[in-house]
């Protein structure tokens, strides 16, 4: 599997184009950048979108969810926990951004260990909470796609309604206990390793 990122939008929030070489099918991973700009990284990568992954439901990973869907025709996932925050501005905290858009629920609510089918190759659902009560990380053959419970020598915060830090503590010590050194992709900054955020990260360091 390759794995695009395209950085647009709303707190220059990631979004990841998961790309079966096989098939040339793709997910398109927490569209919350300019619509114009994900349809354009669609088109360039020449490939079929057969589904759309939110690692969770804050607005700046989902701002452009509407126009992509209807672009695509693709089902939206979403964990069940944080299904809510899709038809609840205040749950998504689109309210923050002084908007007040809502969506239409997930077409598949995900669970922990769950797998999707992209092309030939399969995405497998790892449950993170923390950063929201549904927060997941997406782990393919090419690495973990991290949403905003991993980052670069950082973790997501838990200050806003749904965070927790003992929780995430524990998501992020999950994702350390798997085996080889996986990559990184996070919902924002730069890709980083499980082997540098177990060592350096400062927030949650490996025992």
């Amino acid at each position: 599997m390759e794995i695009v990122t395209v950085c647009a939008g709303y707190s220059s929030a990631n979004s990841y184009l998961l790309i079966d070489e096989e098939t040339n099918q793709a997910a398109l991973v927490d569209p919350g950048g300019e619509a114009n700009e994900l349809i354009f990284a669609i088109q360039a990568n020449a490939v079929k979108v057969c589904a759309i992954l939110l690692t969770h439901g804050h607005f700046d990973h989902i701002l452009a969810l509407d126009e992509i869907k209807k672009y695509t025709g693709a089902p939206v996932y979403i964990h069940r926990l944080d299904n809510a925050c899709l038809t609840n501005p205040e749950f998504s905290l689109m309210t923050l951004a002084g908007r007040n858009d809502t969506f239409a629920s997930a077409d598949v609510l995900l669970e922990d260990g769950d797998t999707i089918s992209v092309g030939t190759s399969t995405v497998e659902v790892i449950y993170t909470p923390g950063h929201t009560v549904g927060s997941v990380c997406f782990k393919t053959d090419a690495g973990i796609i991290s949403g905003d419970t991993l980052f670069y020598e950082s973790i997501g915060r838990t200050d806003f309604p749904g965070g927790d830090f003992a929780t995430i503590d524990a998501s992020i010590r999950c994702l350390y206990a798997i085996e080889g050194d996986e990559k990184i992709y996070p919902g924002h900054g730069e890709p980083t390793t499980l082997s540098h955020e177990r060592k350096y990260n400062p927030f949650v360091r490996q025992r």
